[in-house]
């Protein structure tokens, strides 16, 4: 199941997705082929945005952590720490 989807504000183009397969995604919109896979959930994905200018993606799921992503390599910048449970918005 997909239980997150955001488009870049800046390059509609370029979606990005989240599931319950504990993984996320940033997709071509123009291809329907996913760009990338961002790797390091190990729970469902229940959240996903861009920041405002579109070059950063946060992603948070329920193993509790918010990971933070460069939009154009799907690199991860940084994890942060939960209170332990899942985070939902």
């Amino acid at each position: 199941s997909v239980y997150a989807v955001a488009i870049n504000p800046e390059n509609p183009d370029q979606i990005v997705s989240g599931g319950g397969d504990d993984r996320a995604f940033i997709w071509s919109l123009k291809s329907g082929e996913p760009i990338c896979e961002l790797k390091g959930h190990t729970d469902s994905v229940s959240q996903v945005a861009y920041n405002w200018d579109g070059k950063l993606i946060a992603t948070a799921g329920l193993d509790g952590t918010a990971r933070i992503w460069n939009a154009a390599d799907g690199s991860l910048v940084r994890t942060l720490e939960g209170p332990g449970e899942g985070l939902e918005v």
